[in-house]
């Protein structure tokens, strides 16, 4: 995308590609072979209903995610990461296994707005 801004006329080429790609393999309800903003836009919808369902299911376990940036997050809807993860031995809405995080950005209550800005 910095490169289409920039003016790369391959880049436009390239994307497109990648988003062909993209849909082939994690989005195959999305039956297309060119992108469309329609597309674009079913593709977002279904990332944020897998977004959400992730998130739903760490937050009934306790589990938390300590730092649930965008680089962390799969299109499948899963995420990889070395962590820090854990699960919350006792309730503490602002728990979190990340000690780098005095915010609490990643905090229990706070992993489904970690969701949502990764969208």
């Amino acid at each position: 995308a910095r490169r289409l801004q920039r003016g790369d006329t391959q880049a436009k080429v390239e994307l497109k590609q990648l988003l062909l790609h993209i849909i082939k393999r994690e989005f195959p309800s999305i039956e297309s072979n060119n992108v469309s903003p329609d597309d674009l836009l079913e593709l977002l919808r279904v990332f944020s209903c897998r977004q959400a369902d992730l998130v739903l299911h760490w937050i009934r376990v306790g589990y938390v995610q300590g730092n649930m940036n965008s680089d962390n997050c799969l299109l499948c809807g899963k995420t990889m990461d070395y962590g820090p993860f854990g699960f919350m031995e006792q309730y503490d809405p602002l728990w979190t296994p990340f000690t780098s995080d005095p915010a609490k950005n990643f905090s229990f209550e706070k992993q489904d707005v970690a969701a949502q800005i990764n969208l």
